[in-house]
């Protein structure tokens, strides 16, 4: 008995002791982490490698910080193409492609600086291509990608890492067979890695581990991204830093859409600078200031295009068999006469005629093409039009019915990609057809004043159409005694309203005296035109034209807002803590009529991005009528009925989608909080044959409090795909009276 016992207390204390030897070792030795030679469960022995590296790489006295390095990247980039249709128009960073078969192929020389929290900034130092459409800033992308082999997320800021530990909830691992490493001095075992369910967030493919250490040392992903199966085969350095990071690295992509094909092969080649200094600034003032680790962003210098220049930084040839058969495997896909196919992909002009289209080829680009033109010769002025066909500016609710909006954009800039004096002009028009209303505005901005962000806004609008103030107290008195939503609604629906058309003018100066404070002050002009003007309106007492005008106040207030310099103007980057927003505006008469008002509104913002691309959007505020006149118009800047989308993709957050738009204008005070919850792995992007078309799904939770209606809420459930925004919505009013409808936003592969 005594000597089982002496056995057992002898195993025990061996046991602590290799305890002890292992964190002994992972303390002195940042870069070998010991662990057991054969394991059932290999993601334990990555992640423990991945947390004995990350706490030790965290500590900077060493006096470097990996999350600050830079990487100088040569991109080595060809691509075959099948156009057969315009609809690969509209795909994000998709270059403009000429029609039939072509093979192109470019070289890209970038510099990207990663920052703490997976903050990156991205400058294109060179770029050489043989593709006529192709721009530098198509590879600007890049800059997005994480090489941290260990964090949460690998590469795109949408990729779920299998090699971080808390991702592993979504990946199964397998040890397929183990073999010697490359220096023959270890053994590495092949991994296998699966997801759990089909989603764009997550990966499947292998990884290479060493069994001694629990290092990657290789591994080979496929993901889908933007309707693209896109595969990554990297290599990871064996010493140091490198063990975190892909030393080469070979990306593949293949697109197919509707007879059209793209098909990308990138080799890459990282050189990294790990001996960053730390720009922690210890100065209270300017601690928010982190111009020190934007410097790329504020990089004003031009693009080499000289083809020369890669003769002397190229670390590989430019072309090589493998580009050949795989282009040859393409055209084979495509049934295409192969009698010469490596002449045919020399020949960048090679393309086959459609000799049946309707239009030709220019009249296809100026309907379905975005152009830029640079109005001077040194680019500091340049106009942006869009398309004149494009399904990105429709939007249909049951509520708002169908609405179409366009705009264009001017800009000038007194010193090239500088903003300290820069002026921007961004005109649009939009239809409403349930209303047969055309809406316009004509917004100006200037910068001026750097130092304190200076910054002159004029707008001329109009379109929108509401009721004044004396057909709002009638309205009060009819709802009177009335408390379902469905004999409230039916009131109004019965009421006669006589609209009046807005026309408008704003002026307003904006300074930013220190960073997270933005002071606004302005005047306010409207003129209202009463739409249907008769004999039967003038007898109601109502006038034909209503004027007003007034101050405007709005101070906001961001806490600590990390910025960063552009010339002397702030830039501001991100922050924490919601952004509050106080609104003061006063309205004297003009002409005839008793317009004047004074109305009072706050408004509070805040975006929380949480863990794995799920975000949680909170807006809350209220509104109320100091002063207001018979004929005023209870119209509030935070909280009104927009029949335009206001921006290119509406996200359905922020709004009340089934509330009719008579209830904006009745009240003399409002409250409302809405909620959106996002998230890419929600119900219906677990599902298989679901997974590759809903990219993200959404829960809306939104309450209001007007003065008639009572507590008003909103449930909602919405999907987001590559082609529109779609939302359910269900309303619900007092006595449980519940409300059905829908909403859609198209925006065909927006960026």
């Amino acid at each position: 008995m005594a000597s089982a016992l002496y056995k057992k207390a002898n195993m025990a204390t061996w046991q602590a002791a290799k305890l002890l030897l292992v964190m002994w070792l992972s303390a002195f030795s940042p870069f070998v982490v010991h662990a057991q030679t054969a394991t059932p469960h290999p993601e334990r022995l990555i992640f423990h490698f991945a947390d004995s590296i990350n706490a030790l790489l965290g500590n900077t006295a060493h006096g470097h910080n990996i999350d600050e390095c830079t990487t100088t990247l040569y991109l080595k980039h060809n691509m075959f193409t099948k156009r057969r249709g315009p609809i690969v128009r509209y795909i994000p960073n998709m270059p403009r492609l000429e029609r039939g078969m072509h093979h192109y192929q470019t070289e890209v020389q970038l510099r990207i600086q990663f920052h703490p929290h997976g903050k990156t900034d991205c400058k294109i130092v060179a770029c050489n291509s043989n593709a006529p459409y192709l721009q530098p800033e198509r590879f600007g992308s890049w800059g997005r990608f994480s090489f941290q082999i260990y964090q949460p997320k690998l590469f795109i800021d949408r990729l779920l890492n299998p090699f971080s530990r808390r991702n592993s909830i979504y990946y199964k691992y397998t040890v397929r067979q183990t073999m010697p490493a490359h220096d023959a001095k270890s053994t590495t075992m092949r991994v296998d890695i699966r997801p759990h369910f089909n989603n764009d967030q997550l990966a499947k493919g292998y990884a290479d581990i060493n069994m001694l250490t629990g290092a990657v040392v290789h591994f080979e992903l496929s993901f889908h991204h933007q309707l693209q199966n896109i595969t990554v085969n990297a290599q990871i350095g064996q010493e140091g830093y490198q063990q975190l990071v892909p030393t080469t690295m070979r990306t593949t992509s293949d697109f197919k859409l509707f007879g059209n094909r793209v098909y990308e092969i990138c080799d890459i080649y990282p050189t990294y600078n790990f001996k960053c200094p730390t720009t922690t600034l210890h100065n209270k003032k300017r601690q928010y200031d982190l111009t020190q680790q934007c410097v790329l962003r504020i990089d004003t210098t031009h693009i080499n295009l000289s083809a020369a220049y890669f003769d002397t930084i190229r670390p590989i040839a430019l072309y090589d068999d493998a580009e050949l058969i795989i282009a040859q495997i393409m055209l084979q896909q495509t049934k295409t006469d192969l009698s010469d196919p490596i002449s045919q992909q020399k020949d960048s002009t090679m393309h086959t005629t459609d000799n049946h289209a309707i239009i030709n080829e220019q009249a296809r680009d100026i309907l379905l093409s975005s152009h830029k033109f640079n109005i001077t010769n040194n680019g500091n002025a340049n106009l942006e039009l869009p398309p004149i066909i494009t399904p990105s500016m429709i939007q249909w609710s049951g509520n708002k019915g169908l609405s179409l909006r366009t705009r264009l954009r001017f800009n000038f800039n007194k010193q090239h990609n500088y903003s300290d004096n820069k002026i921007e002009i961004s005109p649009s028009i939009g239809y409403s057809f349930k209303q047969k209303q055309i809406y316009w505005s004509t917004p100006l901005l200037w910068y001026c004043a750097p130092a304190i962000n200076g910054k002159l806004h004029f707008e001329a609008g109009g379109g929108a159409r509401n009721y004044n103030n004396k057909q709002a107290e009638e309205l009060r008195h009819k709802l009177q005694g009335y408390e379902h939503y469905d004999s409230l609604q039916n009131v109004i629906d019965n009421y006669g309203f006589h609209d009046y058309r807005d026309t408008h003018l704003q002026t307003d100066f904006s300074l930013s005296p220190m960073p997270g404070i933005v002071l606004t002050s302005g005047f306010r002009y409207h003129r209202r035109t009463l739409v249907e003007w008769n004999d039967l309106a003038k007898s109601a007492g109502l006038a034909h034209y209503l004027s007003a005008i007034g101050p405007r106040i709005q101070i906001e207030w961001t806490p600590a807002q990390y910025y960063y310099r552009q010339g002397k103007r702030r830039i501001p980057l991100y922050s924490r803590y919601p952004t509050f927003i106080f609104c003061y505006e006063r309205g004297y008469d003009l002409e005839h009529g008793d317009t004047h008002f004074e109305r009072i509104e706050g408004d509070v913002r805040f975006r929380i991005a949480l863990y794995a691309m799920r975000t949680l959007y909170v807006r809350a505020g209220g509104g109320f009528f100091t002063q207001r006149g018979k004929d005023c118009f209870l119209d509030y800047d935070f909280f009104r009925f927009n029949y335009m989308p206001q921006e290119w993709s509406d996200e359905l957050s922020g709004e009340f989608q089934l509330l009719s738009s008579r209830w904006y204008n009745e009240s003399r005070y409002y409250a409302h909080i809405t909620t959106s919850y996002e998230s890419p792995m929600l119900f219906l992007s677990r599902i298989s044959l679901l997974s590759r078309i809903i990219q993200k799904e959404r829960l809306y939770f939104n309450v209001l409090s007007v003065r008639s209606l009572g507590i008003y809420t909103e449930l909602g459930y919405g999907i987001s795909t590559h082609l529109f925004d779609a939302g359910l919505f269900t309303g619900i009013s007092r006595h449980n009276t519940i409300k059905f409808g829908c909403k859609i936003a198209f925006h065909l592969f927006e960026n």
